[in-house]
């Protein structure tokens, strides 16, 4: 396997910021995949794919102001919501469900399987609230495999995601904003890290 094959692998891929401060979040994919703009009534979005021609192996994040201020008092609404959207999916089975209020974030989230183009697929969604913005977060494979293939590049996406004002760390010492850190570091280090 060249080094190239190897550092294309879950756990070896680099990660990079999406950042949007628009809606004031930052978010993080692995580096190589392509990167797609989503339309979304009243809001943005990217879709992150690993292959360009065929995005259901993906991550994505919406966002939006809803224009109401979302709290505690809200979750057993927006439970009842989304439970009501998980169940009208073709053929879905429920692996795991959560929601939860932190005081500053409402979320909720779900993984599971579903059919979807004569595939059985595995989603991983979560809906965060802060304020007045909703963000939406997708990490889904073509298949089963190929979501467990991917899920270590899919949970530091997925939980590393962070309303931050969408100005994650600056790379280290002026390096390329686009630039997976630790090859910044290495280039700036001679290779040498701590």
């Amino acid at each position: 396997m060249s080094l190239t094959e190897l550092q294309k692998r879950p756990g070896n891929v680099p990660l990079k910021y999406h950042r949007e401060p628009r809606h004031g979040y930052s978010f993080v994919y692995p580096e190589y995949w392509q990167r797609f703009d989503l339309v979304v009534d009243g809001g943005h979005g990217a879709l992150f794919a690993e292959d360009p021609d065929d995005r259901s192996t993906c991550l994505s994040v919406e966002s939006r102001d809803i224009d109401t201020s979302v709290t505690a008092a809200d979750l057993p609404t927006l439970r009842e919501g989304f439970i009501g959207g998980l169940r009208a999916i073709p053929g879905i089975r429920i692996l795991r469900r959560t929601d939860y209020d932190v005081g500053f974030l409402i979320g909720l989230e779900a993984q599971f399987d579903f059919d979807e183009g004569g595939e059985r697929r595995r989603r991983w969604v979560r809906v965060l609230y802060q304020g007045t913005v909703q963000a939406r977060l997708i990490a889904q494979g073509k298949t089963i495999e190929r979501f467990k293939y991917w899920l270590p590049c899919f949970k530091p996406a997925m939980t590393g995601f962070v309303f931050d004002g969408g100005f994650a760390p600056s790379p280290p010492n002026g390096a390329d904003a686009g630039q997976d850190w630790a090859s910044a570091i290495s280039e700036l280090t001679g290779g040498v890290h701590e």
